[in-house]
């Protein structure tokens, strides 16, 4: 037999590839429990066990000792499982499936081989039928059969359903930070980004000392902070004061930034520049001449209009309080009224250019 598999190996067909290599493992396993004597006891033992002392609940014991077959597929079965070999799982499950159809255990063990297997097709609809099998035949795993559906709705991209699915399993365990976590990923990529965002708070809140829990606040937050913005010149520039603030509140939820590993860090410095020089204001030789020219031109201006309304205002006998105001006016008010015009932060910039396109 092992002569016979060795030579499917080198198949031009994949299919008969992987069979042949997952046969010969198996005859491995055989030869090594066959002719070691302790091995052989062991099997024997194990064999004669009741259903009740294995990992996944099924069949009770006595059922499986009237049927030596049967039995010996639900070994197989688990030793493909604590092997990793979907392959093979996935063959004894389905020989298990018509021996006894009503067998959950065998229904779930074939949506995991049929989900983590190395298939040339996609195998969901047959997982997700395997899921639905299970419960009909009084599957007593939920969280697992949600694990498995988890996986199914995000590679489908169906995140609406991921969702669902993630909210379900916190509330079976809440304390599990890896459900959360899952949940959150979920939230944020159902665009329901708000929501995530306040998730995740309260999980850091609750799960003080969890890392993965703390790296993904940071992740979220910075992501937040880097919508801020419109792409111009292949670059996100900051084109509103509302843009800056919210960037800046998301920079500020983040504590101990400089302890984030480093691509998060330069993340959070990049945003932080960006910041930074949107609120920038340029100088420039140019700029300097208008602004010296509006001011002048301000000086003038003023000269005229002030004994002008301050005749006016004379009348009603507040001239010389008017004198007063246009005269600190003209002191103050023109150079920091033609500073704020010749001198716009850059993000003012960015949004006539953008508004221009």
């Amino acid at each position: 037999m092992r002569t016979r598999f060795r030579r499917l190996t080198s198949h031009p067909d994949r299919a008969k590839v992987r069979a042949g290599e997952d046969r010969l493992e198996l005859l491995e396993h055989v030869e090594k429990t066959l002719l070691n004597a302790s091995a052989r006891i062991a099997y024997d033992r194990d064999l004669a066990q009741e259903q009740g002392t294995s990992a996944f609940t099924g069949n009770s014991g006595s059922e499986t000792k009237s049927n030596p077959r049967i039995e010996g597929l639900r070994i197989d079965m688990r030793y493909a499982w604590e092997q990793n070999n979907w392959n093979s799982l996935a063959k004894f499950a389905q020989s298990m499936t018509r021996l006894k159809q009503d067998d959950s255990e065998a229904w779930e063990m074939l949506a995991i081989a049929y989900l983590l297997g190395d298939w040339d097709r996609n195998r969901r609809r047959e997982a997700q039928h395997a899921i639905s099998q299970a419960r009909r035949y009084g599957s007593d795993n939920e969280e697992l059969l949600l694990n498995l559906e988890y996986i199914i709705a995000n590679k489908s991209k169906d995140m609406s359903r991921a969702v669902e699915i993630a909210q379900q399993r916190v509330n079976i365990d809440p304390e599990n930070a890896d459900y959360i976590y899952d949940f959150v990923t979920a939230l944020w990529n159902n665009g329901q980004r708000a929501e995530a965002l306040q998730s995740i708070e309260q999980a850091v809140a609750i799960h003080v000392n969890n890392p993965d829990l703390q790296r993904l606040q940071a992740d979220l937050r910075l992501r937040e902070a880097n919508l801020q913005g419109v792409v111009y010149k292949k670059d996100i520039r900051i084109v509103s004061k509302d843009q800056i603030k919210a960037t800046r509140t998301n920079l500020s939820m983040i504590t101990d930034a400089h302890l984030l590993p480093d691509d998060l860090l330069q993340m959070y410095r990049a945003i932080d520049n960006r910041v930074i020089y949107a609120r920038r204001r340029p100088f420039t030789i140019g700029r300097l001449i208008r602004f010296g020219v509006y001011v002048i031109v301000g000086f003038i201006l003023m000269g005229i209009i002030t004994p002008i309304l301050s005749g006016i205002a004379s009348i009603v006998g507040a001239g010389e309080a008017v004198h007063t105001f246009m005269s600190f006016f003209t002191v103050f008010g023109v150079p920091i009224i033609s500073f704020i015009h010749c001198f716009p932060p850059y993000w003012k910039i960015f949004q006539k250019e953008v508004g221009r396109r």
